[in-house]
C-alpha cells in the first residue's frame, strides 16, 4: 500500500514539474564576459550593438565582447536610461545629474551636468526631434541637443513620465495625467480624490494609451481617452502588484517585465489572456527583442537571460534517474526510456507525465519500440534481457533474450518481425499461441531496418552494404556508382522512397533499387554525420552535432534549428507526432510545434564592418581607400559582424581583387597581407551566416611604384643614358679618330718602313743566292763539264725568273713557292754531284693553290740545312721537306729534317771561322718583320735530332693562315 501511494505522488509531482515548458534560454553572468549582474536597462542600436546600462556602467556588445564605455569626470559608476536618439547617439545618465552621450562611432561624453536642478533625484530622459526632454520629481527640462541650451521649463510634482507613439505622457505624484506638445502641456485628466500611486506605467492596448498602476492598495488600468477622459479596463489579473518596469508588444502579444519575471499576454477575441510566465523568481527591469528575433531580458541582480528562439520549448526531467536514452510515439503517448532502468509514458497533447514504470534491475535501455499490432512496447536492454510493456493493462512482461541488444525492429504483422543484433538479422514468426520460430536472414553486422508494407521488400542496410529482400527473401546488393552502399537510420517516407544516412553522401533515397536522391552538405545539409532519421509522410527530420533539420523531399526544401537557436550539440533520441518534434538531451526533452511558421527563424545575415586598419602594423583612420607610397605595402585588416556570439555562428569571405582571383573562408576577425607589390587593389569581405552571404564591404588600395618605376623616371633615365651613352660614343669616336689617324700615319710610315726593309733583303738574298750558283757553275767550266754547265744554266736560269717575279710580290701561293723551291733543290743536287736525296711530301689537305704564304721564304731554311747542316763529302746526304694543315690552329705546318751533322756541330765549326751566315739573319728579321703585321704571330723551332738519340737537323716553321 505504501508503495502505492509513493508511486501516485511521486507520479503526480513528475506529472506538475514537466509541465513546465519553458522557452530554451541561455543565462548571461560574469563567466561570459557580462559586466555586472545588475543590469538596468538593455537595448540594441542601428548599427546591431546591444548596450548595457548597469551598475558598473555602460557597456556595448558586439556578439563577442562587453566594451565600457566612461569618461574621467564622471562621477559614479552606475548608468541609467540608456536610449538612441534618430541619430544613433547614445544617451544615459547617472544619480549625480550628469547627461552622458556616445555620438556614433565615437566615445562617451559629457553633454550636461544638471546636478544643481536635480539635486540627486534620478531623471528620466525622452527624445523629441531635436531636442532631449529631462523629467524628474522636480519638474521638465527641454534641451537642444546642437546647443546644450534649455528651451522649456516647467515645474511640477511628476512621478513617471513615458513616450508612447511618439508622444510623451506624465503622470504626477496626485494623479494627475498630462501630455506634452510642442513644448506645451496638454491635461488629460485630473485625479479627484488624490490617490497615493505606486507603480505606474503607461501601455498601448488596441491602439489607445493605457495607464496602469497601483493605487490605494490595489491594481488599476485605465484607458486614457482624450474626449470622455478616463475608462476602466478589466483584464492583466495576473500581474497583480507586480512592479511592471516594461511593456512590449511582440508578435501580437504584450510581453510585461515586472519584478516577478515576464507575463506574456495574447490576444483571445477582445480580451488578452496569460499565455505564459517566464523567469518568475526574478526581478526584470527590461527586454528586448533584436533584428535576429533573439529576446534579451535583464534582471536587477542576476544578469541577462537570453532566448534564441521562442518557439524552442524545454522540459525538464531532473527527477529520473537515468539519462533518456530512447523516445518513441507509442498511441497517445510518448514513451521515454532511461540509462537507469526507467520507463516514462506522456500524454503528447497535455504533456502530462502520466506514468513511470522501473524495471526489476536498473539496467541501461538501449531502445525502445512499438509494436502497432499488439500495441506494446518492445524494450531492449544492453544485455541480456528484454521486456513487453503492455499499454492498455501498464504491466511489464519479461522476453529474456528475445530482443536484447536490439539495434533495430521492423513489424511485418501480427507474428512476424525483422530482429537486428549486434552480429545477425534474424526472422522471428510467432504466431499468438505457438513456438517462436527465428531463422537467420544474414550472419553480419546489421544497423537498421524498414519494411514496405505495399511492397512486401524488406531493406536492411549491413556494416559494409544495403540488401533489399523481396517477399520470399531473395537478397539484392543496392550500389551507387558501381560500390555498395554504407547506410545507418533507413526510414520511408509516404512516397515510397527508402531513405538512409551516409557519412560520406548525406542522405541516400532508393527506389526500384536505385539511388534516385542525395541530400549533401551542398544541398542544406548542416552535417554528412547525421545521428537520427524520422520520417513524417514526405517530410524528414534530422539531427546532427550542429542541430535538427527538416527536409521536404517533395520541395527539397530544407530548414535548420541549431545551436543560434539554442540547440545543444548532445541531442540523443529524436520522436514525431502530429503536431510536435521531441528531441531528447540528457534528462530533458527538447519540444518544437512543427507546424508553427516561428519555428524556424529567419536569421539575418549581419552586416560587417571595418574594427581596424593596420598599414605596416600601425592603426590608422578607417577610410574606403588609400594611396599608399611603395614602401608601406604591409596591409591588415580587421573586421565584425555584430550578432550573438558571432565567433561561432559567422564565419566571412574575404577576397584582395588584383592580388586574389577567389574568395576564401576564415573564422577570425583578421586578415593580413605582407608586401604586397605596387598597384591597385580592391579588398571585399562579406560575412556568411546560416548558409547565407551577407553585403560586401570593401576598401581600395593603391600602392604607388617606387620613383624608379615610374615611367617618368624610366623615360627620363633613358633620355639621360641615351644623351649620356651619345655624348660619350661622341666622345669615344672624336678621339678614337684621333688615335685612328695617329695610327694609320704610324701604320703608314711602319708600312713603308717594313716594304722597304723586305725590299732590301730580298734585293740582298738575291744575289747571295745568285753568287752562290754561279760559283757552282764557275766551278763547272773549270772542270771542262759543259753538259753539267748547260743544264745547270738553264735550270738557273729559269730559278732566276721566277725569283725576279716573286721579288715583286710579299706573298705567293704555296704552289708557286714550291715549283721555286723544286728547281732551287734540282740545282743543287747537280751541285752535290747527286749526293742529295731529298723529297717534298704535302699533305692532301694542303690547298697549295689557295694558301699563301711570304715569297721566298721556305728556301733560305732549305739552303741554310743544305749550306750548313750537309757535307759534300757524305756518300748519302738526306733531305726531306713536308707541308701539313693544323686544323685546329688554322697553321700550315712546314717541317724541313736532314740527317747531317746537327746544329750543335754546325755552330761548333761557326765559332771556329767566326762566319755567320747570312741567310739565317735575313730569315730571322723577315719573321719579325712580317709578324708586326700578323694578328697571329709566325713560329720557328730549330730542333737538333741528336737530343732524340738521332742525326741532322729538324726546323719546324708554323705560318699561321689568314683569309684574303
Amino acid at each position: 500500500m505504501l508503495k502505492k501511494v509513493i508511486f501516485v505522488v511521486l507520479t503526480v509531482l513528475c506529472s506538475s514539474l514537466a509541465r513546465a515548458q519553458l522557452p530554451v534560454t541561455l543565462h548571461l553572468t560574469e563567466k561570459d564576459g557580462l559586466p555586472d549582474l545588475e543590469c538596468y536597462k538593455i537595448i540594441q542600436d542601428q548599427d546591431d550593438y546591444i548596450w548595457l546600462a548597469s551598475n558598473s556602467g555602460l557597456y556595448s556588445y558586439n556578439g563577442e565582447v562587453f566594451s565600457e564605455y566612461k569618461i574621467t569626470d564622471q562621477k559614479g559608476r552606475s548608468v541609467f536610461g540608456v536610449s538612441e536618439d534618430e541619430q544613433g547617439t547614445i544617451w544615459c545618465n547617472n544619480l549625480h545629474g550628469q547627461i552622458l552621450y556616445a555620438p556614433k562611432g565615437q566615445d562617451l561624453k559629457l553633454f550636461k551636468d544638471l546636478n544643481p536642478n536635480l539635486k540627486g533625484n534620478l531623471a528620466q530622459l525622452h527624445h523629441m526631434q531635436n531636442n532631449l526632454i529631462v523629467i524628474w520629481e522636480g519638474g521638465i527640462l527641454s534641451i537642444d541637443k546642437s546647443t546644450a541650451n534649455t528651451t522649456f521649463k516647467y515645474t511640477m510634482d511628476i512621478l513617471y513620465s513615458q513616450v508612447v507613439d511618439g508622444k510623451l505622457y506624465f503622470i504626477t505624484l496626485t494623479g494627475d495625467i498630462y501630455k506634452l506638445v510642442e513644448n506645451e502641456l496638454l491635461a488629460l485628466h485630473k485625479s479627484k480624490p488624490v490617490q497615493n500611486i505606486r507603480n505606474p506605467y503607461f501601455i498601448k492596448i488596441d491602439d489607445r494609451v493605457a495607464i496602469s498602476y497601483i493605487g490605494n492598495g490595489e491594481r488599476k488600468i485605465n484607458i486614457i481617452d482624450e474626449s470622455h477622459g478616463i475608462l476602466p479596463y478589466a483584464g492583466f489579473d495576473a500581474i497583480a502588484d507586480a512592479k511592471i518596469n516594461q511593456v512590449r508588444y511582440l508578435d501580437d502579444e504584450l510581453w510585461f517585465a515586472t519584478d516577478h519575471g515576464i507575463f506574456i499576454y495574447r490576444k483571445n477575441k477582445e480580451k488578452y489572456l496569460l499565455g505564459e510566465q517566464l523567469l518568475a523568481p526574478y526581478f526584470v527591469t527590461s527586454l528586448l527583442k533584436d533584428k535576429d528575433d533573439n529576446y534579451w531580458i535583464s534582471t536587477l541582480r542576476n544578469g541577462v537571460f537570453l532566448i534564441p528562439n521562442i518557439a524552442l520549448k524545454k522540459m525538464h526531467l531532473d527527477w529520473l534517474q537515468g539519462s533518456i536514452s530512447s523516445i518513441i510515439r507509442a498511441k497517445s503517448f510518448l514513451v521515454m526510456a532511461t540509462t537507469k532502468g526507467e520507463i516514462v509514458l506522456m500524454d503528447q497533447q497535455s504533456k502530462k507525465i502520466t506514468d513511470t514504470f522501473n524495471l526489476p534491475k536498473p539496467n541501461a535501455i538501449g531502445k525502445i519500440f512499438y509494436d502497432p499490432f499488439s500495441h506494446t512496447v518492445i524494450i531492449s536492454i544492453n544485455g541480456e534481457e528484454s521486456y513487453k510493456l503492455d499499454l492498455e493493462t501498464k504491466k511489464l512482461f519479461p522476453l529474456y533474450k528475445k530482443y536484447n541488444v536490439c539495434k533495430d525492429l521492423a513489424f511485418i504483422n501480427e507474428s512476424k518481425s525483422i530482429y537486428l543484433t549486434y552480429n545477425k538479422a534474424v526472422l522471428y514468426d510467432q504466431p499468438r499461441y505457438g513456438a517462436l520460430n527465428a531463422k537467420t536472414i544474414l550472419t553480419k553486422r546489421p544497423y537498421s531496418v524498414v519494411y514496405d508494407h505495399d511492397s512486401k521488400n524488406s531493406y536492411i542496410a549491413y556494416i559494409d552494404e544495403l540488401i533489399q529482400y523481396d517477399s520470399i527473401w531473395n537478397p539484392t546488393p543496392i550500389t551507387y556508382k558501381d560500390r555498395s552502399l554504407y547506410l545507418s537510420n533507413l526510414e520511408q517516407t509516404t512516397n515510397g522512397i527508402v531513405w538512409g544516412t551516409s557519412n560520406e553522401h548525406g542522405l541516400i533515397g532508393i527506389k526500384n533499387k536505385k539511388v534516385v536522391k542525395k541530400y549533401g552538405t551542398k544541398s542544406g545539409l548542416l552535417s554528412t554525420n547525421i545521428q537520427n532519421l524520422k520520417s513524417d509522410g514526405n517530410i524528414l527530420w534530422i539531427t546532427s552535432q550542429k542541430g535538427i533539420q527538416r527536409i521536404d523531399t517533395a520541395t527539397d526544401s530544407v530548414k535548420s534549428i541549431t545551436q543560434r537557436d539554442g540547440i545543444p550539440n548532445n541531442l540523443g533520441d529524436l520522436e514525431i507526432t502530429e503536431d510536435h518534434i521531441f528531441a531528447s538531451s540528457e534528462k530533458s526533452l527538447l519540444i518544437l510545434n512543427k507546424n508553427e511558421h516561428s519555428t524556424f527563424k529567419q536569421f539575418k545575415v549581419p552586416k560587417v564592418y571595418f574594427t581596424n586598419i593596420k598599414l605596416n602594423k600601425r592603426d590608422t583612420l578607417i577610410q574606403s581607400s588609400y594611396e599608399l607610397p611603395y614602401h608601406i605595402n604591409a596591409v591588415s585588416f580587421g573586421f565584425h559582424a555584430n550578432t550573438f556570439r558571432s565567433p561561432e555562428f559567422v564565419s566571412y569571405e574575404y577576397q584582395l581583387k588584383g592580388l586574389d582571383t577567389t574568395w576564401q573562408v576564415t573564422n577570425k576577425s583578421q586578415v593580413t597581407y605582407e608586401s604586397l607589390p605596387p598597384g591597385n587593389y580592391k579588398f571585399n569581405i562579406r560575412p556568411i551566416s546560416s548558409n547565407k552571404k551577407g553585403e560586401t564591404l570593401s576598401v581600395s588600395l593603391v600602392i604607388t611604384k617606387p620613383f624608379w618605376q615610374t615611367w617618368w623616371f624610366r623615360a627620363l633615365s633613358i633620355i639621360i643614358i641615351g644623351l649620356s651613352a651619345w655624348m660619350f660614343y661622341r666622345g669615344k669616336m672624336k678621339k678614337n679618330e684621333r688615335e685612328k689617324q695617329k695610327e694609320l700615319a704610324n701604320l703608314i710610315k711602319d708600312k713603308r718602313l717594313t716594304n722597304l726593309k723586305l725590299e732590301i733583303l730580298r734585293s740582298q738574298m738575291n744575289p747571295h743566292f745568285m753568287f752562290n750558283a754561279l760559283n757552282s757553275i764557275q766551278l763547272y767550266i773549270v772542270n771542262n763539264e759543259k753538259h753539267l754547265a748547260r743544264t745547270y744554266l738553264v735550270k738557273f736560269s729559269r730559278l732566276i725568273r721566277i725569283y725576279l717575279e716573286h721579288g715583286q710580290k710579299n706573298e705567293v701561293s704555296l704552289a708557286e713557292e714550291l715549283e721555286a723551291l723544286k728547281l732551287y733543290l734540282q740545282l743543287e743536287k747537280i751541285r752535290f754531284e747527286e749526293k742529295l736525296d731529298f723529297s717534298i711530301n704535302v699533305s692532301p689537305e694542303v690547298d697549295v693553290h689557295q694558301i699563301k704564304i711570304p715569297s721566298i721564304f721556305i728556301q733560305p731554311y732549305v739552303e741554310n740545312s743544305i749550306k750548313h747542316g750537309l757535307r759534300g763529302d757524305s756518300n748519302q746526304n738526306k733531305l726531306t721537306i713536308s707541308f701539313d694543315l693544323a686544323p685546329l690552329s688554322n697553321e700550315l705546318v712546314c717541317t724541313i729534317k736532314d740527317n747531317g751533322i746537327g746544329i750543335n756541330a754546325s755552330m761548333a765549326q761557326k765559332g771556329k771561322t767566326e762566319h755567320r751566315p747570312f741567310a739565317s739573319k735575313a730569315n730571322m728579321e723577315r719573321v719579325e718583320l712580317y709578324n708586326l703585321k700578323r694578328n697571329k704571330k709566325i713560329r720557328l723551332k730549330v730542333m737538333d735530332l741528336q737530343e732524340q738519340g738521332q742525326q741532322g737537323t729538324l726546323v719546324t716553321i708554323n705560318i699561321p693562315l689568314q683569309k684574303h
